[in-house]
Parts: C-alpha cells; structure tokens; sequence
C-alpha cells in the first residue's frame, strides 16, 4: 500500500506508487513516461481513443443498416470482440 503524506499528498514518491496501483486495479499495466515525454503520450492516446471509438460506432451503424435493432446490434458487435457493452453504452 502507497502512504501519502497529508502534508504533501502529490509528492513525487507517493503519486507514481499510487497511479501504479490504480492502474494494475483497473487491469492495466503501468508505463513510466519521462516528464518531458507526457504531452506526446497524452495526445497519442487522444488519438487512439477517438479512432477505435469512432471505429466501434462505425460497425455498429453498419449493423443497424443490415436491419438490426440498437441492441441487437451491440450484441452483434460484442460477439465480434468489438468491445463490452458495459464500456460503450448505446
């Protein structure tokens, strides 16, 4: 368990402990980037955030024009390993 100071509670020894076990809760695995690296990471995953979900949209409006309904288009499209329902909501 992480131990952060009431006095300083973002020290730089306590903040990358606690984003580790944050991430590794929520099924990540944690990466350290270089401060002077972050703002190229940040705008990366901006980008690959938006494609895939724009993609997921894209499938299922394809879906939806075959005739099926809204749910039965996010069934289909959860059976083709696009995404959980339970992280994108129709």
């Amino acid at each position: 368990m992480c131990r952060i100071s009431k006095a300083s509670p973002w020290r730089e020894t306590s903040l990358p402990c606690a984003s580790r076990q944050i991430a590794r809760a929520l099924g990540g695995s944690p990466v350290h980037i270089a401060l002077d690296k972050k703002t190229l990471y940040h705008a990366a995953a901006t980008l690959a955030s938006g494609q895939v979900l724009a993609l997921v949209e894209a499938a299922t409006q394809l879906l939806i024009s075959l005739g099926m309904k809204c749910n039965e288009a996010a069934r289909a499209r959860h059976g083709l390993g696009l995404w959980q329902e339970e992280v994108i909501r129709l």
